[in-house]
């Protein structure tokens, strides 16, 4: 494949170039954005019918901005309805919210706790699960770990995971009678937490998070727990991938994606995670057409459906677009902050040309781009698939401790910290989208040389 020669990163960044304007400050409407999302539609819960009214109004966004628009669909073989969680140890309220996609309790339940400190408990204690509920696990040492992994230099390996295996361990705890399993939110503050098995499936077990100070009572007593969790799988239904697109002036089958999610767990609106990554992209696409900018190669801003079951949407992209004609993928879905950088994957001759590419941002606060390699967001099933595919790294302010919890409001999100998280994505978009050449796909291990 060829090669950018070093002459021609400064070629885009000529005076007068959109590009350049993208660095400057300006009105803006991202906040805006985001408050007409989560105060209007509200919490997203993937395949519901707010899931879909808001990638009714992101189609009608981009429409707005006069894009050439459309949508992916693709099928959940179950939805999901949240119902009642309730709870009581000895007359006394336990606060909990039960994870999506699992089975409720038959009924009213009225069981002893039996405490997991690992996984081998499972057959050391099977004469005791029959009928009981199931706590997953010590009390978290840890409250609030950060989401995002520190930079993978060389010299340092990624901190161990410390999580117990909940659903590694459903299959067996099934087969030993338990009713229910409970486990840890792990936030400060008494705030819940969410998540969902990643086989959406029937036939697993009744599974709620217990608010950390409440779990450590549990973990401490001997006393049989009342519970009843009502949340229940719905019929089958689909989910929706949205995207605007600005056409390309010398390559229009190529393209850059800028992406982020668009549902949202729902005990709150979602707007951290990822309302403000779908309002960034939406600035984005604003800011482009507001510039005039007429970008070598396509962009497009993708909305995706099911990241937080599993990244349902960006693998139904993927499995349904050409990827060969795809230069690079840009998602942003680590929070409200800023953009500080980018991870590059393990990608050194992408880095090559991105490093320099990019500099211009740092005058944003754009200086932690290095080779890390992060998961846990939609660029994931593009970098499987073997295409440049990057996710934004974002100041975390308190993100780890409201993420999936009742408190992930618009109270959490600055205003102008998304903006430049906005102009960021934008002006990223733009420069890879007129490079000469698409971005190269190798893959190497970190090296010395490597920025």
């Amino acid at each position: 494949m060829r090669r950018l020669l070093p002459f021609a990163l400064t070629a885009i960044l000529v005076a007068g170039d959109p590009a350049a304007a993208l660095l400057k400050p300006h009105p803006h409407q991202a906040y805006q954005t985001l408050r007409d999302l989560t105060t209007r539609i509200g919490p997203r819960l993937a395949g519901s019918a707010k899931a879909h009214e808001a990638h009714a109004w992101a189609e009608a966004r981009f429409k707005a901005l006069g894009l050439e628009t459309g949508q992916i669909s693709y099928p959940m073989a179950h939805t999901w309805t949240r119902g009642a969680a309730k709870a009581t140890l000895a007359g006394h309220p336990i606060r909990l919210a039960q994870w999506g996609w699992t089975p409720p309790t038959a009924r009213t339940i009225t069981a002893p706790l039996v405490l997991l400190r690992e996984p081998s408990d499972v057959a050391r204690m099977k004469d005791r699960l029959q009928g009981a509920i199931v706590l997953a696990g010590p009390p978290s040492a840890r409250l609030d770990p950060p989401e995002m992994a520190a930079p993978l230099k060389e010299h340092r390996a990624p901190e161990p995971e410390d999580e117990f295996p909940v659903e590694e361990l459903i299959p067996a705890l099934k087969a030993a009678g338990v009713a229910a399993i409970l486990t840890d939110a792990g936030k400060s503050k008494g705030l819940l937490n969410l998540n969902s098995p990643w086989k959406l499936e029937p036939g697993g077990l009744p599974i709620a998070f217990v608010a950390h100070p409440d779990y450590a009572k549990l973990c401490a007593s001997s006393t049989k727990l009342t519970l009843h969790l009502c949340g229940d799988f719905g019929p089958p239904g689909h989910g929706l991938d949205t995207w605007g697109e600005i056409k390309g002036s010398e390559h229009p089958e190529e393209c850059v994606i800028l992406g982020a999610h668009l549902d949202s767990w729902d005990l709150a609106t979602g707007a951290t995670d990822n309302g403000a990554g779908a309002a960034a992209v939406l600035e984005a696409a604003r800011l482009l057409v507001k510039s005039g900018a007429k970008p070598k190669r396509t962009i497009r801003f993708v909305l995706f459906g099911g990241e937080e079951l599993g990244y349902l949407g960006s693998i139904a992209y993927v499995k349904t677009q050409a990827l060969d004609k795809i230069s690079a993928v840009f998602v942003m879905d680590t929070g409200a902050g800023a953009i500080n950088g980018f991870a590059l994957q393990q990608r050194p001759e992408a880095a090559k040309i991105l490093m320099p590419l990019l500099a211009p941002l740092a005058k944003l606060g754009v200086t932690e781009t290095d080779l890390r390699n992060e998961s846990g967001t939609d660029h994931v099933p593009f970098d499987r698939a073997g295409v440049p595919a990057f996710c934004a790294e974002q100041i975390q302010h308190d993100y780890a401790a409201i993420h999936h919890s009742q408190a992930d409001t618009l109270a959490h999100v600055r205003p102008a910290e998304l903006e430049q998280a906005a102009r960021v994505m934008a002006y990223t978009a733009l420069a890879v989208a007129d490079l000469p050449e698409p971005l190269p796909r190798e893959r190497g291990p970190l090296s010395k040389e490597a920025p």
